[in-house]
């Protein structure tokens, strides 16, 4: 007779891949000032963040900061004081979108050497996301792809 009281390691909600967690999706205008991307970060967590790993969570959250930061600072969030973020959580992928009322820009591979003060953002989501793209359709929307299988860990933090 096993008298344990549980399986050893971690709980039943945390332990299994990426295709095991559930889905969710958050859709939200957020004010486009410069706490945006702290706003942001914080309806990750309280709408979708039981859908996510940590592993997961912690590239959404670094994307979505940058992306975020884009848009209020160089893109046409400041013509309607908002900035749109769309979060859709599948079994096989997570999508995101961050929207604005800006003229776009086209797309190009980013600076392999951001200089001092900025240019991380585009090259982060190059480097981390599966996919990535801009539809310039009706303002600016810069969307990325993550297919959760290939999230692992977060990137070494330097000390």
């Amino acid at each position: 007779m096993d008298t344990r009281a549980g399986a050893p390691g971690p709980a039943p909600e945390e332990r299994g891949g990426a295709r095991d967690r559930g889905t969710g999706e958050l859709d939200i205008a957020l004010a486009a000032d410069l706490g945006a991307a702290g706003a942001a970060r914080s309806l990750l967590k309280l709408k979708v963040g039981r859908c996510l790993s940590a592993e997961e969570r912690f590239v959404v959250e670094l994307l979505v900061s940058e992306l975020v930061n884009n848009a209020v600072l160089h893109g046409g969030a400041a013509a309607t004081g908002k900035v749109g973020l769309r979060v859709d959580v599948g079994h096989g992928r997570i999508r995101v979108e961050v929207r604005e009322a800006g003229l776009g820009f086209r797309r190009v591979e980013p600076d392999l050497f951001p200089g001092m003060h900025g240019g991380f953002g585009l090259t982060l989501v190059n480097d981390l996301a599966s996919r990535w793209d801009v539809d310039v359709t009706d303002g600016t929307c810069v969307w990325f792809e993550l297919d959760r299988g290939d999230i692992t860990s977060p990137p070494e933090r330097a000390g």
